[in-house]
């Protein structure tokens, strides 16, 4: 099958708008977010253009269809420090080893079908995760997504609340922890028949 998309790391952070529409839109369309006026959510803002933080971009016809970030932990913490950061904080004094989250995973809806888009692009952040110094590897999410996370990461639950992305509607978010090694080798045994 030949691929209609392009991955890549994004390097240009002009186009970190068109990022936060498609995060927006990817929350809405899951009903965690109410839409806003301007069309879009920065969760992070502060991690996006520092050295420890990757965004990957999926493209077709040059339009970001899809992405997914990586931020190793640094002095200005971790986007899922908004939701989990005591939990976070015990991980981080009860382990010597990197913690690495990932996070910001959106994708416009006519491409969630597309499986091959999806898990190319989880695979890319996988990837970048693996390469990584993190040897821990965080996620916030919601409880729909428990299964693919235990299944193609071994991910195991440390932690459930209620939180709003927007301070208006409250869901049920998930700290999932996974070894990142664990995690590389379980997604590429169980993604390789669905990419």
């Amino acid at each position: 099958m030949e691929k209609n998309y392009v991955i890549n790391i994004l390097s240009d952070y002009s186009r970190l708008d068109e990022i936060y529409r498609l995060t927006h839109d990817s929350l809405v369309d899951a009903g965690a977010i109410t839409p806003k006026r301007d069309g879009k959510v920065k969760t992070s803002p502060h991690l996006d253009r520092i050295p420890e933080t990757s965004t990957v971009i999926t493209e077709q016809n040059g339009q970001i269809v899809a992405t997914i970030s990586i931020t190793a932990d640094n002095s200005l913490g971790l986007p899922i420090d908004n939701y989990f950061k005591q939990e976070t904080d015990a991980i981080r004094a009860n382990s010597s080893d990197r913690v690495g989250v990932i996070w910001r995973i959106a994708s416009r809806k006519e491409c969630r079908r597309n499986t091959h888009l999806i898990m190319d692009t989880i695979a890319k952040g996988t990837q970048l995760m693996y390469a990584s110094s993190c040897r821990i590897w965080l996620f916030c999410i919601v409880e729909k997504h428990v299964r693919f996370y235990r299944r193609f990461f071994d991910a195991e639950i440390v932690s459930r609340k209620i939180a709003t992305v927007d301070r208006e509607i409250e869901i049920p978010m998930l700290l999932m922890q996974a070894d990142v090694e664990k995690a590389w080798n379980t997604f590429n045994v169980h993604a390789r028949d669905r990419r």
